[in-house]
């Protein structure tokens, strides 16, 4: 696969990603809407579904030219960078502790009623932070590569982008209702997961060559 192929794939399955999640939202979205709440509550109870839906709709539609922005290069002309299978291991392992600390932040929100959740999903977002190399051994019964090479740090920067952006798409809405709620100790999960898109998605080379 080459990272051309790697790029575009990963934003297509981003988008469609935001697009399932933003129709799982509809039914309770549209309860909102016909409660009898105020208007800036129903108002607020749409802003998830509407920051997913465009979300996704950018991601699949603009993905070449998102690609372009991230790589600083035209995708479709590199068609011959292929990727180290071992380097592909250490990201996939990555990027799955960035996806599951979403998950483990999701889940502190319930903490009180059910505290086994957030354990295991901490567990296993810090082993695939912090315990990486050991467990894509594990995993795969291969080696990890590197991770040193410019391809790989290109394709890690690639890929913390995408992760922030879908942080922010995630959390922005019960971020925005968290402040002007003022349900600050509710929200800190979001508020927290919000900021940690921001960075990943702004500093996301830096994040990569660390």
């Amino acid at each position: 696969m080459t990272r051309r192929d790697a790029a575009l794939l990963s934003l297509t399955l981003a988008g469609m990603y935001c697009l399932f999640t933003a129709l799982t939202l509809w039914p309770e979205t549209m309860k909102q809407l016909a409660s009898e709440t105020p208007r800036a509550d129903r108002v607020l109870a749409m802003m998830p579904m509407l920051l997913l839906t465009c979300s996704g709709a950018a991601l699949i539609q603009s993905r070449r030219k998102i690609s372009t922005w991230i790589f600083n290069a035209n995708p479709s002309l590199d068609s011959t960078a292929v990727a180290d299978a071992g380097d592909m291991r250490l990201l996939t392992v990555r990027i799955a502790g960035l996806l599951l600390l979403a998950a483990f932040a999701r889940s502190l929100q319930t903490f009180a009623a059910d505290r086994i959740s957030p354990i295991i999903l901490g567990a296993a977002a810090g082993l695939c932070l912090f315990a990486a190399r050991p467990l894509v051994r594990l995993l795969f019964a291969a080696g990890p590569g590197a991770g040193k090479s410019e391809r790989y740090r290109d394709n890690f920067a690639f890929a913390l982008g995408v992760v922030g952006a879908f942080y922010v798409a995630r959390f922005s809405g019960a971020a925005v209702e968290g402040v002007l709620k003022r349900t600050w100790l509710e929200s800190s999960a979001a508020f927290a997961m919000f900021a940690v898109g921001l960075a990943l998605l702004l500093g996301r080379r830096a994040g990569a060559a660390a």
